[in-house]
C-alpha cells in the first residue's frame, strides 16, 4: 500500500496529527493492570510502525481492515485479535472525544481455531510418561517435578504458576486450599484443591530449598545470575516442553499449556462432571469448557472406521 486510504473526511482521523499525540492520552485513560497495559502500548507502536512502512497519512476503516489482513500473513489469530481490539479501543476512545465516529465497529475479528488444543492434550498414560521423565533430587529437579504436577492435576497455567507464593497454601481440615491469582485477576482469589500428592512434590522441593516466608514466590530460578528470584512464566512454559521433548512428544502441538487440555480432558474422560471441571478450570462461561466435549465426541466418533469395516 503506497497511498492513503480514504472514504470521506467524516469517517478518517490524521495518523500524523491524532494517533501519535494520543496515543499516551488513551493509555492513561485505560483501567488495567500494568502488564496489560504494557501488552496495549506495544500493539498501538506496532500499529503505528505498520501505518508508517505503508505511508498511510488517513486511518478509517478500510485501513483497519487491511492491517488486520497484513496481520493475518504472519501471526496467530490470537495475536491478530489483541492487535485488532487495542486498535478498536483506541478509536472508540478518539471517537468519545469527538475526534472521528467510531469507524472500526463490526469489524470482524479474525477466525480462531478453536479445535487445534485438542490435538495438544495427552492421555493419562501420555501424562504418566511425561512425568516419569522428572528425575533427580536437587532443587530444580524437585521444583519442575513439582510444577509439572500441578499443570498436570490442577490445570493451571504458566502466569497462574509463576505468581504462586509459599503463603497461598493453606490447610482447611482434611483439604489444602491453593489460593491462585487468576488470568486477569489483581490478587490470588481464586480457590484451587490441592492433590494430596501435589502438595508432597512441593513440601520436597521447600525442604530442599531451604526455609523462606510466606511471602516468597513459591517456585524460583536456581540459575546463578539471578538465583531466588521469582520464576516467571517464559522459563515455565521453557521447562515444560523440555519435559514434553523428553518423553517423546517432539511436535510442535505439544506445549506447556498441553498439561492444562490434558486435565479437562482427562477429567471428562473420567467421568468427572462438566460443571465440575469448568469450575476446576475456572472459565467464565460453561461453554468454553463444552469444546473439551466437542472435541472428545470427534475423537471417539466411530463413523467412518465402522463403514471401512463393512466394505472392507
Amino acid at each position: 500500500m503506497t497511498t492513503a486510504l480514504t472514504v470521506n473526511a467524516a469517517v478518517e482521523i490524521k495518523t500524523a496529527s491524532t494517533i501519535s499525540n494520543l496515543a499516551d492520552e488513551w493509555l492513561a485513560f485505560v483501567d488495567v493492570q500494568p502488564a496489560t497495559l504494557a501488552t496495549y502500548d506495544r500493539a498501538l507502536k506496532n500499529f503505528k510502525r505498520w501505518l508508517a512502512d505503508n505511508n498511510v497519512v488517513e486511518v478509517n476503516r478500510a485501513v483497519v481492515i487491511a492491517y488486520r489482513d497484513s496481520l493475518l500473513e504472519s501471526l496467530k489469530a490470537t495475536t491478530v485479535n489483541l492487535y485488532l481490539v487495542c486498535v478498536k479501543m483506541f478509536v472508540k476512545f478518539l471517537a468519545s472525544k469527538g475526534i472521528c465516529p467510531n469507524f472500526t465497529d463490526n469489524i470482524k475479528r479474525a477466525d480462531v481455531d478453536t479445535s487445534t488444543h485438542s490435538r495438544a492434550a495427552l492421555n493419562v498414560e501420555e501424562c504418566k510418561q511425561v512425568f516419569h521423565v522428572m528425575t533427580g533430587g536437587n532443587e530444580k529437579s524437585l521444583r519442575d517435578k513439582a510444577i509439572i504436577g500441578l499443570m498436570m492435576a490442577t490445570g493451571l497455567r504458566c502466569c497462574e504458576i509463576c505468581r504462586l507464593n509459599v503463603g497461598n497454601i493453606e490447610r482447611r481440615g482434611k483439604k489444602i486450599i491453593m489460593h491462585v491469582q487468576g488470568k486477569g485477576r489483581s490478587d490470588a482469589r481464586d480457590k484451587v484443591i490441592l492433590p494430596a500428592q501435589c502438595a508432597a512434590m512441593i513440601q520436597a522441593y521447600l525442604k530442599v530449598r531451604g526455609q523462606v516466608g510466606s511471602k516468597a514466590p513459591l517456585f524460583v530460578s536456581t540459575s546463578s545470575r539471578c538465583k531466588g528470584q521469582r520464576l516467571q512464566a517464559q522459563t515455565i512454559s521453557r521447562l515444560c516442553k523440555k519435559a514434553l521433548n523428553a518423553a517423546g512428544f517432539t511436535a510442535e502441538c505439544y506445549v506447556a499449556h498441553s498439561l492444562r487440555h490434558s486435565f479437562a480432558t482427562n477429567a471428562l474422560i473420567a467421568g468427572v462432571g462438566l460443571r465440575d471441571v469448568s469450575k476446576a478450570m475456572r472459565h467464565k462461561s460453561l461453554i468454553v469448557t463444552e469444546i473439551y466435549l466437542h472435541d472428545l465426541a470427534e475423537i471417539n466418533n466411530t463413523a467412518t472406521s465402522t463403514v471401512a469395516n463393512l466394505i472392507f
